[in-house]
């Protein structure tokens, strides 16, 4: 079971509290999102760090790790990226952009979506290997979704405790319901909102504007081979509204580039320095344009589409990562823990746990534009949320 803190805007809940990562000799905290490739990090930080003494080097530059050439909408290489570097760091590694030995590797989630391989190569300026490694661990289905920017809604259970409790959502998404994600997407889109199903109380705007300041006007998106896709002009400032029409407080992600929305936070854990803030929590039947990568309550930097280079992926990484121009909302229920309980259709939620174990650089990316104001407070009670119901991504840029 979950338990999180949560940030209010008037009828409005934001920005969850999670427990923080552990220090370099452990793995990482499961509570953190994406534990898979947080512990396939510090692996293979672990094996570079060895390969690098015994060439008397504590450089390194870390290239490109991608992510399977037929999903089109696979960014998570650039997080896998962004988790090698700060793992590297960690482990005393300095990473400089004219180190003698560079990483470059690929990502795949395999044995029927339940184990996620990294792959890494390390070689030297003539190009010749120095070191080849390979971890693989559990991957949760936030994971899957995330790293490949999946769109997919969780099925209804009509067999497993109707008697007694109603009919439930499934525990987990089926691996055919991934599997036809993966090979044969589908969205819906109604007028400007994009769901994960016609249904789904659920929905994704993206909203473009002049400035970053201006009034969002909503992109019509269109549906290319299951892909939902709202094209931003360079230079454009964009939001994403994320819409709840459900009976309940929903819990909801938000990664662009593959690069969580809290990644620029300036409100950090103390001990660790991870960003404090990792979901966005909406009162039932709101919704809540996000302007731009959280700050802090009170501002955000506008989301604003530019070259790969000024982007706030290139920001992070010494080198683009797979694709970019990627959008990546996913729901859950959420329930204040001392007034709430969850919803009656959640399904074991009291032992939801999280399982242990393209495009190049001269293509568009979201940057980091202008200040803008923002009102978000946290909330004083603690706050607990279930399993994913829906996941919705769309694509800005090809």
């Amino acid at each position: 079971m979950r338990v999180v803190h949560c940030l209010f805007v008037a009828s409005l809940a934001a920005a969850l509290l999670v427990h923080p990562a552990r220090g370099f000799d452990d793995p990482p905290d499961p509570e953190r999102g994406l534990w898979g490739v947080k512990l396939a990090a510090y692996r293979l930080a672990g094996h570079t760090k060895k390969a690098l003494e015994q060439r008397g080097e504590k450089r390194v530059v870390v290239g490109e790790i991608t992510g399977p050439a037929s999903i089109e909408s696979s960014s998570g290489g650039t997080s896998i990226q962004y988790e090698l570097i700060r793992a590297l760091e960690a482990a005393g590694i300095t990473v400089d952009r004219k180190a003698p030995v560079e990483i470059k590797g690929d990502y795949v989630i395999r044995d029927e979506f339940q184990t996620l391989r990294v792959t890494i190569r390390l070689t030297d300026k003539n190009g010749d290997e120095v070191g080849a490694y390979r971890s693989e661990v559990g991957c949760s289905e936030e994971e899957t979704v995330r790293l490949y920017g999946l769109t997919i809604t969780r099925r209804m259970d009509t067999t497993g405790g109707a008697l007694k409790t109603g009919t439930l959502m499934t525990e987990h998404f089926s691996r055919d319901d991934l599997k036809g994600s993966v090979e044969k997407p589908m969205v819906w889109v109604s007028g400007t909102e994009v769901r994960a199903r016609k249904d789904s109380p659920y929905a994704v705007e993206v909203l473009v504007k002049d400035r970053a300041d201006g009034l969002g006007v909503a992109i019509v998106p269109r549906v290319e081979n299951g892909v939902a896709y709202a094209p931003i002009g360079r230079d454009q400032f964009y939001e994403v509204r994320v819409i709840n029409r459900s009976e309940h407080e929903a819990a909801a992600t938000l990664t662009i580039d593959g690069l969580d929305l809290f990644t620029f936070s300036d409100i950090r854990n103390e001990k660790t320095g991870e960003p404090k803030f990792r979901r966005l929590v909406f009162a039932k039947g709101q919704s809540y344009a996000v302007q731009g990568w959280y700050r802090t309550g009170e501002r955000a930097d506008s989301f604003v589409v530019t070259s790969y280079a000024k982007s706030a992926a290139a920001e992070k990484l010494v080198k683009p990562s797979g694709r970019t121009g990627t959008i990546t909302v996913t729901f859950a229920a959420a329930w204040n823990k001392k007034e709430g309980k969850p919803p009656a259709d959640e399904p074991g939620w009291d032992r939801v746990k999280i399982a242990p174990g393209g495009k190049k650089a001269n293509g568009p990316g979201t940057g980091r534009g202008q200040a803008v104001k923002t009102e978000l407070q946290e909330a004083t009670s603690p706050y607990e949320y279930g399993v994913l119901r829906d996941v919705v991504t769309v694509r800005y840029a090809k």
